[in-house]
């Protein structure tokens, strides 16, 4: 909840800054997007995908592979196997 409200403090007190943090975290999750799908595609085994790093929120799985949302929202990952 705390980091919610710093985006909401953030987003009023300097836009522009705000705009840049979103971007950045828009830019990363679309770099890991494209490793999920170039694995996916070549046959490689993607096992996790998050939006995130640390402790998880939660997560649900389809398939093989598990899909969530971790605490810290800097980010995301994908864990591909070999």
């Amino acid at each position: 909840m705390r980091r919610i409200v710093a985006l909401v403090v953030l987003a009023f007190a300097s836009p522009w800054t705000f705009v840049f943090v979103v971007g950045l975290l828009v830019s990363v999750f679309l770099h890991e997007v494209g490793h999920f799908v170039t694995a996916r595609r070549t046959g490689m085994k993607a096992t996790q995908f998050f939006m995130g790093f640390g402790p998880r929120l939660f997560s649900w799985r389809r398939g093989e592979v598990e899909y969530g949302w971790r605490a810290l929202p800097i980010g995301a990952f994908v864990r591909i196997v070999g």
